[in-house]
């Protein structure tokens, strides 16, 4: 079973995050970071490529739901990419000496930045100053909008003044080059626990409609595996991790481990958790959602944070479920 430690904040190895961060942003750039990358890349898998043998054997008796739920959760992920590093960003990590904050370096500069992240939520917008900067709509003011609730870390987007200036990629795999769609602000963010929640936007109906039926076919399949898995002792001892990420920025892939460790970490006046695991990460991967077997969306969302000096352990970032968190 995971252990579970008191956090104290000085005897752990935080290392580095994995945002990618780019001159030129060109293919060319693209392939010599993961040429020149320490990490190994023989764990990812692609989406397609994906079946219930990349499962531990364990988990390969829920036969094709855990599998179809793994693939939800890829078309709920996107990439991010930002253009600007706003002044506000701190120099080190709170709470932690000697822990440089990721693009501190370059605030109040541009910079071609990416990240990974997980689509939530979408509502559709009627009368509020949100609005789609597209043409279309600058000429047709009651083109029908809908916001896009995004998961991500906060290191890959700080605030809305970044928020203001990036852009998500939607469907981006092996076969699809994807559909971008701006993002427009910041709705809540935990610094700390390096966590935070994104608002885009998008009038295009094709787009809605793929997202919300992915939406509604992940969360009728995580309520599945989450009754399975209480009802399997087995399986609690031993969590599956899942996470699917841009590394590099390239196309989304699949990487699968299990749960090294659980820490306990106090922020402020809530205690939350956050899991060590070995699945696959890369420059590009910060923010990917970290599905942990048996997971409750509704109470619980983890994205991937960092991985540690030693390049052995990656981590997530630290929900705190007792505030209210949007």
């Amino acid at each position: 079973m995971a252990a579970e430690a008191e956090e104290l904040e000085d005897d752990f190895d935080y290392g580095t995050h994995e945002t990618l961060i780019l001159e030129t942003g060109d293919e060319a750039e693209l392939a010599i970071s993961k040429a020149l990358c320490p990490k190994s890349h023989d764990h990812f898998v692609e989406v397609d490529k994906f079946t219930n043998r990349n499962l531990p054997s364990e988990y390969r008796e829920d036969g094709e739901t855990l599998v179809d739920l793994i693939r939800a959760l890829c078309d709920l992920t996107v990439k991010i990419d930002l253009n600007y590093v706003t002044k506000d960003r701190p120099s080190i990590w709170k709470g932690i000496k000697n822990s440089s904050y990721p693009l501190h370096d370059r605030r109040g500069r541009a910079v071609s930045s990416s990240g990974s992240g997980r689509i939530a939520d979408v509502r559709k917008l009627d009368k509020e100053s949100v609005r789609c900067p597209c043409k279309k709509c600058s000429d047709d003011i009651g083109r029908q909008n809908w916001m896009i609730l995004v998961f991500t870390a906060t290191h890959v987007i700080y605030n809305t003044e970044e928020a203001k200036k990036a852009v998500c990629v939607a469907f981006f795999d092996e076969r699809n080059t994807g559909i971008r769609f701006p993002l427009v602000e910041t709705q809540w963010r935990n610094e700390t626990g390096d966590l935070c929640l994104l608002a885009g936007v998008t009038c295009n109906p094709d787009l809605k409609t793929r997202l919300w039926d992915a939406i509604l076919k992940f969360n009728a399949l995580w309520k599945e595996i989450e009754k399975r898995c209480k009802e399997s002792k087995e399986k609690r001892k031993k969590k599956l991790v899942v996470i699917v990420s841009h590394p590099h920025g390239a196309h989304k892939q699949i990487s699968v481990s299990s749960v090294k460790e659980e820490r306990i970490k106090h922020i402020n006046n809530d205690t939350g958790c956050f899991y060590s695991y070995k699945a696959s990460t890369c420059q590009g991967s910060s923010g990917a959602p970290v599905y942990i077997y048996g997971q409750n969306y509704f109470a619980d969302e983890r994205v991937h944070s960092g991985t540690v000096t030693d390049k052995s352990l990656n981590y997530c970032t630290t929900w705190c479920p007792k505030k209210k968190q949007y």
